[in-house]
């Protein structure tokens, strides 16, 4: 079976698009093989799906459990991102898509890390927020620096082996997240 398909069998296989050097590709499965298996660099170092993920891990592990870290050296973006996200949040989901009647908005926070964009973003807007990041220390950091009753779960799972509960969010958020 097919690696791309086997991590990923909910994805659809067959979206076009064109990877970060300008490469075109027909399908999900075509990228991962211009990637991995046609990269003579690559090839030299044995890469697999998994050790892909796995140095993305690693860098994650590395770094610091503040808002700085979370952002990559960037922290002074933190406000006019939250604001900016906010403000797409407000057009796209509470004025066109939230259904009046609901009882209990929940919003997801995948790859959240400390849960900066969970604190800031989402536990205002929503009724209870979820979250999950494959690092162990950031999820349990995000207790203590989200200090709110509204974050009910904290989930540590990879994002590519996480499987969101059905019928549970009214938004999925991942926030500046690149695998």
């Amino acid at each position: 079976m097919n690696p791309s398909k086997a991590h990923f069998p909910f994805i659809k296989m067959d979206e076009a698009g064109i990877d970060m050097q300008g490469n075109p590709y027909h399908s999900l499965e075509e990228a991962w093989i211009q990637h991995v298996a046609l990269n003579p660099n690559a090839k030299k170092s044995n890469a697999t799906i998994e050790s892909w993920y796995e140095k993305s891990t690693e860098y994650w592990k590395q770094q610091e459990s503040t808002v700085n870290g979370m952002l990559g050296g960037f922290e002074k973006l933190h406000d006019d991102d939250i604001a900016e996200s906010k403000q797409l949040l407000q057009q796209v989901y509470f004025s066109k898509l939230a259904n009046r009647n609901e009882m209990k908005r929940i919003a997801l926070d995948v790859g959240a890390g400390i849960g900066r964009t969970t604190k800031f973003l989402h536990c205002p807007l929503f009724d209870e927020v979820h979250m999950e990041d494959v690092v162990n220390i950031f999820v349990d950091k995000a207790q203590e620096y989200v200090n709110n009753p509204k974050l009910t779960q904290r989930i540590c799972c990879p994002m590519q082996q996480f499987v969101p509960y059905a019928n549970t969010y009214n938004v999925i958020w991942i926030q500046w997240w690149s695998i």
